[in-house]
């Protein structure tokens, strides 16, 4: 059986009296492109500096492909980390940073002239071996960080919010050929974020830290449709919450009472009548439909329209929701063509979109 590439197991740091990582164990497979995401503080740099080597964990233990790495110095281990804003040498060219570690390690100057030129071409940046850092664009300089990063071929490759510090429209291209080069390498990349998106679009899994733990890993689809925690859902995309209580049970559906409007949704395990729930719903799970016309029982409810934003590839509808709680819906622009602030608006979704959990989850 094939060890993972990155196994972390029971991994706590303190950093004085705060906890920055309680008991984290994570396996990444080799090849995989898994993404920490959390908030500020919530211990994923940490994480990551312990794997690079940068920090030591106050217990636990590191293994990268079945070694256990926990007491070699970051320069001893197969890994190398990619930092928020590239770090180049200014004082050296584009093809002297690429080349530093393999000058480091005394590959021979033909040898390092070689990869130097393949890596410039796996970061589409032929022909700029010979500039300067102070000529680059921040995507260039992240590219030739990341080049730096993989030419000494590291069995790992961790990336700590390197694409935070560019523009909106270059962050997503970059998005794109950082996962292009992932699959192109097959190589096994460790990447902290706290944006969303990038996490969804870059991962083949995702561990959501919260306070110094893992509070729910998987893939991008899994933890969106399927989050285990408000706080997982409302950290992964936009979610509406309805709070209230259980008020019946029939089969595999629950009834809860939100603000006097009774409501369905997919039973979960350990949830009874008289439980307080939240019911999630995501605003693109909701469909408008005709004030007072028939709908399915449960999955729809009827408000004042009080918000209306246009959102480019959606228009996002804001209705004051059973018991006042505020339900938004986006949808399709000519779906929204003829709504205005005071409408009564109707909302419906599929018996199967509302996630019902028991409010001490929040």
């Amino acid at each position: 059986m094939t060890a993972p590439a990155v196994a972390i197991n029971g991994l706590s740091k303190s950093f004085g009296t705060a906890q920055a990582l309680d008991d984290v164990s994570l396996a990444v497979e080799p090849g995989e492109f898994v993404s920490l995401l959390g908030p500020s503080g919530c211990g994923k740099t940490t994480l990551l500096r312990i794997i690079a080597g940068f920090e030591s964990p106050t217990q636990g233990r590191v293994f990268i492909h079945g070694q256990d790495v926990t007491d070699l110095a970051a320069e001893q281990r197969p890994t190398n980390l990619v930092f928020q804003r590239g770090a180049l040498f200014p004082h050296m060219s584009v093809g002297m940073n690429i080349g530093y570690a393999l000058r480091l390690r005394r590959w021979p100057a033909a040898r390092i002239a070689a990869r130097v030129e393949e890596m410039l071409a796996l970061v589409r940046l032929d022909g700029m071996r010979d500039r300067m850092p102070g000529q680059l664009s921040g995507g260039q300089s992240q590219r030739v960080a990341l080049a730096r990063a993989l030419a000494a071929e590291p069995k790992v490759l961790l990336l700590d919010e390197p694409l935070s510090a560019l523009d909106l429209k270059l962050r997503e291209q970059m998005q794109l050929e950082l996962r292009a080069i992932q699959r192109q390498l097959g190589a096994t990349f460790v990447f902290v974020t706290h944006d969303q998106t990038e996490a969804l679009v870059m991962s083949d899994r995702i561990a959501i830290l919260q306070g110094g733990r893992i509070v729910q890993t998987g893939s991008p689809q899994d933890i969106y449709r399927r989050p285990n925690s408000v706080f997982v859902s409302g950290f992964i995309g936009q979610t509406n919450l309805l709070r209230g209580r259980i008020v019946g049970q029939d089969g595999a559906l629950s009834t809860i009472d939100v603000g006097g409007v009774h409501l369905s949704a997919p039973t979960p395990p350990g949830l009874a009548p008289g439980d307080a729930a939240i019911l999630l719903l995501r605003p693109e799970a909701l469909r408008l439909r005709e004030p007072g016309g028939a709908r399915v029982a449960g999955c729809a409810v009827e408000g004042l329209l009080t918000d209306r934003v246009y959102l480019g590839h959606c228009v996002r509808i804001t209705i004051a929701g059973p018991g006042g709680a505020p339900l938004c819906a986006d949808l399709r622009e000519e779906e929204a063509e003829g709504l205005h602030k005071g409408d009564i608006v109707s909302l419906g979704w599929a018996a199967t979109a509302p996630i019902l959990m028991k409010e001490d989850l929040a």
